[in-house]
């Protein structure tokens, strides 16, 4: 997988298909930054019961991190609607930051925005507030980003919450949308869509996401395979995640 994709590190659990993949690939992960973090650095994530399920894991494990002045932030505003379950609720990236900085002992920050503002104009009005735009700065200037990879189906958060409807999803299929990270949908090549919902979203950019040394993928299932390749492919991680099922699936794709 590396050799194909062209992947700085890939890390692959063996799984049988009765296997629990999401707890071994949370170990994995786990060992992951446990091995990778360093002094200092800045961890930025986003939303996704992928990074909720890695937090819960290393919450109940109680994983020793003991590492000095990380700073974790989020990469995007708060996609939750008020009438998402109780579940999804508690999905989004300014919770997570503060959840994982109290797990790595660091500190926290928050994105006070939504994912999706009203409309571009809108847009420039949030990421010139000072709370805002410091936070984005700061995203600028991470060490690494966790970034589970959203497939384009009606299982993904972005669609179980309502932020995109299925209208929407059914549009953005016809138009090649395997997958989405950040806001922003991508095709099974990686190329990203330009769609009217990219031009709304608060967070990092994706040009400024490709600065970032390390991206890891943490994503797994047969269903996220198209995706995986797409964000795989196109370098919008460079690091991967995943477990022995998943990647057969991208080795023979």
């Amino acid at each position: 997988l590396e050799k194909k994709y062209g992947l700085q590190e890939c890390i692959v659990v063996p799984v049988t298909e009765c296997e629990n993949q999401r707890e071994k690939v949370n170990e994995e992960a786990a060992q992951y930054l446990l091995r990778i973090l360093k002094d200092h650095m800045t961890l930025g994530i986003t939303w996704g019961l992928t990074i909720g399920s890695l937090i819960e894991y290393l919450k109940a494990k109680k994983i020793p991190f003991h590492k000095k002045g990380i700073k974790v932030l989020p990469f995007v505003g708060t996609a939750i609607l008020q009438d998402a379950d109780h579940a999804l609720q508690k999905n989004h990236a300014n919770l997570y930051a503060l959840e994982l900085a109290e797990v790595l002992k660091g500190v926290g920050y928050q994105l006070p925005a939504p994912m999706y503002v009203s409309s571009p104009e809108a847009k420039e009005v949030f990421e010139k507030d000072p709370l805002i735009a410091r936070v984005l700065n700061l995203t600028k200037k991470a060490d690494l980003g966790l970034l589970p990879i959203g497939q384009l189906s009606k299982e993904a958060s972005i669609v179980r919450t309502g932020v995109l409807s299925l209208e929407e999803m059914d549009q953005l299929q016809k138009e090649g949308a395997v997958g989405e990270v950040l806001g922003n949908f991508f095709k099974e090549d990686g190329t990203f869509l330009k769609t009217e919902m990219q031009k709304r979203v608060i967070g990092i950019s994706k040009e400024e996401l490709f600065q970032i040394p390390l991206r890891v993928g943490i994503a797994y299932g047969k269903s996220r395979v198209k995706a995986i390749r797409g964000a795989a492919g196109n370098k919008i991680i460079n690091v991967l995640i995943t477990d022995s099922i998943t990647a057969r699936g991208l080795i023979e794709g």
